[in-house]
């Protein structure tokens, strides 16, 4: 597995808008559409999904 990222400042937000804990958590994967998120600790893995479905007007 590759080593995790320490989060920007965007990402620290976002993170805690999701609820998560951006103290415990670094990057392993950023795609489009989801982040690949590695506990400091324990090394477990979650991935964070994004939703990109284009708005109509």
């Amino acid at each position: 597995m590759k080593n995790g990222k320490n989060l920007t400042r965007t990402q620290k937000l976002i993170l805690l808008s999701r609820d998560l804990n951006p103290k415990e958590w670094l990057i392993s994967k950023k795609l489009p559409d989801m982040w690949l998120l590695v506990h400091r600790r324990t090394n477990r893995t979650f991935e964070l999904w994004f939703d990109r479905t284009p708005t109509v007007s």
